[in-house]
């Protein structure tokens, strides 16, 4: 089942653009936490190539900024296999990554196992807006809390991202991060299950 999956994904985005790109991107995060499947002397992951086809979303909006230089903000970055693949294929881009313990703790680490050359900090300890721009500006990736996000100037972000997390909040939880969205970016990209549940909500589905 999951290497027919697999053989779908990769029917669908042999012949993309962001296929060709294949030898950029740093694939040892995906191979950890990903079963492997080698097809056409290529070896890929469900994982890998699921964030191959939203870093194709994202370029749409990248080409719709019109700016040399992204400020992209992630919030549910999960163990940061979206950043990963942004930050392979993109350059000049700042990153800031907003999820909790203990996801963030991993996504800061396979990245700086990743990026030997970047910058990757912690900014938990800032409660002051210029606390944080002096360290967004000192860093290439930028770990913090969601709640942090507001310490952030308005439409600071060209992009906003966020996958495979919203369909898990309660409704007040989204419209709140929906109106993050609106103040501090200017693009969005979200990507959610059809139909999902909370199941530490009284077990509530819905689509």
């Amino acid at each position: 089942g999951y290497n027919l999956v697999l053989l779908i994904l990769y029917e669908n985005i042999k012949n993309k653009n962001v296929f060709k790109s294949y030898d950029e991107i740093k694939k040892e995060i995906y191979y950890e936490y990903s079963p492997k499947l080698k097809i056409d002397g290529k070896l890929v992951t469900q994982h890998m190539l699921s964030a191959m086809l939203e870093y194709e979303k994202i370029k749409i909006l990248d080409s719709k900024s019109k700016k040399k230089s992204l400020n992209i903000l992630e919030i549910g970055s999960g163990y940061g296999r979206t950043a990963n693949m942004v930050l392979s294929l993109s350059k000049n881009v700042k990153y800031v990554l907003a999820d909790f313990p203990p996801a963030i703790y991993f996504a800061k680490k396979n990245l700086e196992n990743t990026f030997k050359d970047k910058k990757i900090a912690y900014g938990f300890e800032i409660k002051r807006k210029d606390e944080m721009i002096k360290k967004f500006n000192e860093s290439d990736v930028l770990c913090i809390f969601p709640h942090q996000i507001k310490l952030f100037e308005k439409k600071f972000f060209d992009i906003s991202v966020a996958i495979g997390c919203l369909n898990e909040m309660k409704k007040k939880d989204i419209d709140n991060y929906m109106k993050i969205f609106e103040d501090y970016s200017n693009f969005l990209y979200f990507k959610v299950l059809e139909n999902s549940a909370l199941p530490f909500a009284f077990y509530k589905y819905y689509s």
